[in-house]
């Protein structure tokens, strides 16, 4: 009996049993069966080109995020840049107004965080009335508008990610399941009509696989930096 495969084997694991198998099955003149098998293999492979575009999709969003989080940092440190220099230093009312701790603790923070700390940045500098903290304001609201856009995208790509792989992938696996488990009942009919060891049917299964594989560092899920 061939060992059910998990669902969080990596989809290259399922390939390497669907390969395995249907070498087997054309090495033994099962040639309809084998047929089949390739069948499998095909819609893996579609199935494997989909989840790379998904993770394609969701690696793009966080490439994003990080750029506009590195221009938010850059920003916020201009805005107290040119406050220090207006004011004279940092101890007035106005730079605390902004800034109620470090700087760096603002920049520190990743982009969704920081989005929430700087958003009223953006009105308040608009009621400056030096030039260069209004286009200051007037740059932030557009780092700001980019940078809800593209944490938006990043929980957009994961979500479609991980609905593809329990859309997609875990009906595959179900599904594959069910047919090795047929296949191993249709050779062992076959076997044992015609003499065969009693083990016929087991070699058409990667005895490897006795031991479940789980997924590989070629099979990872992109996650957030920030």
């Amino acid at each position: 009996m061939p060992v059910l495969l998990r669902n969080s084997d990596s989809l290259d694991s399922y390939w390497e049993e669907l390969v395995y198998t249907e070498a087997r099955l054309l090495a033994a003149g099962h040639t309809s069966e084998a047929t089949a098998v390739g069948k499998r293999i095909k819609t893996l492979d579609a199935l494997s080109a989909g989840q790379k575009a998904h993770w394609r999709r969701e690696i793009v969003a966080q490439a994003h995020v990080d750029a506009v989080d590195d221009d938010l940092d850059d920003r916020v440190e201009g805005v107290a840049r040119e406050i220090v220099y207006l004011d004279k230093g940092k101890k007035t009312s106005r730079f605390r107004q902004y800034f109620k701790g470090a700087v760096s603790a603002i920049v520190r923070l990743g982009l969704e965080s920081q989005l929430g700390v700087v958003r009223p940045f953006v009105a308040m500098l608009a009621k400056e009335p030096e030039k260069p903290l209004k286009d200051h304001g007037k740059a932030l609201a557009g780092i700001v508008k980019r940078g809800d856009q593209a944490v938006e995208e990043r929980v957009n790509a994961a979500t479609e990610r991980a609905a593809h792989r329990a859309r997609e992938i875990v009906a595959f696996v179900n599904d594959l399941n069910a047919a090795r488990i047929t296949l191993h009942a249709e050779l062992t009919i076959y076997a044992t009509k015609k003499g065969l060891p009693r083990d016929y049917a087991d070699r058409f299964f990667r005895r490897a696989s006795r031991t479940a594989k789980a997924a590989t560092p070629s099979d990872p899920e992109p996650t957030p930096t920030k």
